[in-house]
């Protein structure tokens, strides 16, 4: 067995990538890891099916990269299943850049072949140096710590078997094998960070210790030690300090004086991966703004259409914020008679003092000295009451003050006419509007369950 087979095999073992008996789909482009990648796991033994995306960018390049791997595939007896797909169209239509359209259509055609194949693992060609490409690129733009432990081995069923090979060993071994491998020549293009990273920066700091690639992998392992070490302690803590919901995830900030910025980091990037369902890498930057988000504030993740609000002391992480979309439903016309069109959301009608068994079951409101149509709305800037013992208040300030959620408040109910607030719905009612014994048109409004 080759050293280079070995070293890979190694890989497999030290990090459990896979059992004897598993089938692989590779994902292969043509290049020299991906063509490394392939024949060193055949020449150790594991059944492979090739899968490979030509991205119709770079026209008869792709077209020719594609039909090698076809060819290298019908000659040496594996399965290949290729597909032309437009990436630059689908970056387009999606608004993202063409590096992650080329992405997400490159690992959604490996599960795809994954299921009709009934393979068990995804391979893809990640090496020593893209792990330290990675992180170098999240240092530069700033990262927490899981982002400068580079590339993970394995991530469920994708694995990266020669992550501890460097692309000077990859090229050695296609060379032992006379195997041939293509070049995308977009690679050796500047106008990609990566690429500036691989093909400048990099041979620079070589030129400082030529043994560079090795210490920033070796660094990389260490850090992911210590990150791993502290995501079991900030596991203990979501168990006392975050609580999940259906549709949100919550973090108690009351905890923060007891943690340093470190431990809060964690905490707030836990809560949002568990808000998205991913993992995601957050810049410094972003984790500051939203460990520092004062009350009533929110912070959105657009990409990602996520929001995070303080909720009085409470940060409240939603996964597509739906805005609150404005309604005014006629309750009853000047003469107090009841619309026959009401919003069948609401139990709206007549009933007399002695029918009221609890007030706090619904809203209660006299309409003896309403002389105007009566409305069901939300609120509107600028909405006043006039409270008993209270006198005139703003309907945002009562929200403020029970605490209401600030996501919430444009989803409460007021009962108005053209120019007063009679009622804020499970709230108060307006001075002019309370019912007693003496009342004679009781109207009720109840949220239907």
């Amino acid at each position: 067995m080759h050293k280079f087979e070995e070293k890979v095999l190694n890989t497999i073992k030290k990090y459990e990538l896979l059992s004897n008996d598993e089938t692989i789909v590779v994902g292969v482009s043509g290049g020299a890891d991906s063509m490394a990648l392939l024949v060193s796991l055949i020449s150790i033994g594991y059944t492979c099916i090739v899968a490979h995306i030509n991205h119709q960018i770079r026209g008869d390049e792709a077209d020719n990269d594609q039909k090698y791997v076809e060819e290298f595939c019908l000659s040496n007896n594996i399965m290949c299943y290729s597909e032309k797909i437009d990436v630059v169209k689908i970056s387009m239509e999606q608004k993202i850049s063409l590096e992650m359209a080329g992405r997400n259509v490159r690992y959604n055609f490996f599960e795809k072949v994954l299921n009709k194949t009934s393979a068990q693992k995804i391979a893809v060609a990640h090496n020593k140096n893209d792990c330290v490409e990675t992180t170098i690129f999240n240092l530069i733009r700033g990262s927490s710590l899981s982002g400068l432990k580079g590339i993970n081995a394995k991530n469920r069923n994708v694995i990266r078997p020669l992550i501890e090979c460097s692309r000077e060993e990859i090229v050695e071994y296609l060379d032992f094998k006379s195997v041939d491998f293509k070049i995308d020549k977009t690679n050796l293009c500047n106008d990609y960070t990566r690429n500036k990273i691989r093909n400048k920066i990099i041979p620079l700091m070589k030129e400082i210790n030529p043994g560079v690639v090795d210490t920033i992998y070796s660094n990389s392992k260490i850090i992911e030690e210590e990150n791993n070490f502290i995501k079991g302690c900030v596991s203990e803590y979501t168990k006392i300090y975050v609580k999940q919901t259906d549709n949100a995830v919550f973090l108690d900030t009351s905890c923060y004086n007891k943690f340093n910025n470190s431990i809060k980091s964690r905490l707030i990037i836990y809560c949002i991966e568990k808000a998205i369902g991913k993992h995601i890498e957050l810049t410094k930057k972003h984790v500051e703004i939203i460990s520092n988000l004062s009350n009533g504030k929110m912070f959105a993740l657009e990409n990602n259409g996520l929001t995070i609000t303080n909720n009085y002391g409470i940060l409240c992480f939603k996964v597509d914020f739906e805005k609150t979309v404005d309604f005014s439903h006629l309750i009853c016309d000047e003469k107090g008679v009841l619309s026959d069109k009401n919003d069948c959301m609401f139990d709206i009608r007549f009933v007399s003092f002695d029918e009221i068994k609890n007030f706090n079951e619904a809203t209660y409101i006299c309409i003896d000295n309403i002389n105007k149509p009566i409305y069901i709305r939300n609120r509107k800037k600028g909405d006043k009451i006039k409270i008993l013992n209270v006198g005139t208040k703003k309907v945002k300030d009562i929200f403020i003050d029970k605490k209401v959620q600030k996501d919430l408040r444009d989803k409460i109910s007021l009962i108005a006419t053209d120019d007063e607030v009679l009622a804020i719905c499970n709230f108060n009612v307006s001075q002019k509007c309370l019912v007693d014994e003496y009342s004679k048109k009781i109207l009720m409004i109840k949220t239907n369950d």
